[in-house]
This record gives structure tokens, sequence and C-alpha cells, in this order.
């Protein structure tokens, strides 16, 4: 089974769970981070951070539908990213290449690679 699934399990436990939304959203974090061990921690949280303002800026938005495109991201790190099923915006993309610059000393060498090689295809890099 892979990151994402795992991620995908995890959040159909949660959402069946009667918690209030702040516990909803400690236990996705708590799920995306471990399903991302393939990054640093700070990493992880930077980019959950960032996707988590994304909802709190949307009003309305159902929290459950918001985590599932966590798995783009997930997918991305896994090395499984599919760009037709996956597609993230430029703002998403200018994050990755933030954090992927940040982190690339102490990344995972195959990890480092497949996602640099996902940001070049885009164009992003020269």
């Amino acid at each position: 089974m892979n990151a994402s699934d795992q991620f995908n399990l995890s959040l159909a436990k949660i959402r069946k769970q009667r918690l209030p939304i702040e516990d909803h959203l400690k236990a996705i974090r708590s799920s995306f981070c471990r399903s991302l061990d393939v990054i640093p921690e700070t990493a992880r949280q930077e980019l959950f951070d960032f996707y988590q303002d994304r909802l709190e800026s949307t009003e309305g938005r159902d929290i459950h539908v918001w985590a599932e495109h966590l798995l783009d991201i997930i997918d991305l790190f896994d090395r499984s990213y599919d760009d037709e099923r996956n597609p993230l915006d430029e703002e998403e993309w200018d994050l990755i290449q933030d954090v992927v610059s940040d982190c690339a000393g102490i990344m995972d060498e195959d990890v480092l690679l497949y996602v640099m090689q996902r940001i070049v295809d885009r164009g992003r890099l020269g």
C-alpha cells in the first residue's frame, strides 16, 4: 500500500469520528506528516500550514474534501505523481520548489531528483 492509500484510509477513519473541527485538523496533520516521512519534519509542517491557510481562507469549504487534495502532495513526494490526475496550481508549485530548495541537502536523493524533475517538466527551472 502506497503512502496516499494509507493517508486516504486514515482520512476515512477521521471522517467517521464525531470530533470538533480543530481535532479533525490535528488528526489530518498528524496523518499527513506520517505519510510524508521521506522529507524533513519542517518541510511537512510548512506544506500542511500552506494548505491549512488555504482551507481557512475559503468559506464553507468541506474539511474532508480539502484534505483529499493533500493526496496530490503525498503522491508527488512518494514518486507517484500524475499531472493529469493530480494537477497542482502555480502557487503550489512555488511552495514545492521553495520547500525542496530549503531541504535539498537532507532529503532522500531519489525523492529530490523525482520532485526536481517534475519541477523542470513544468518549465519552472532552466
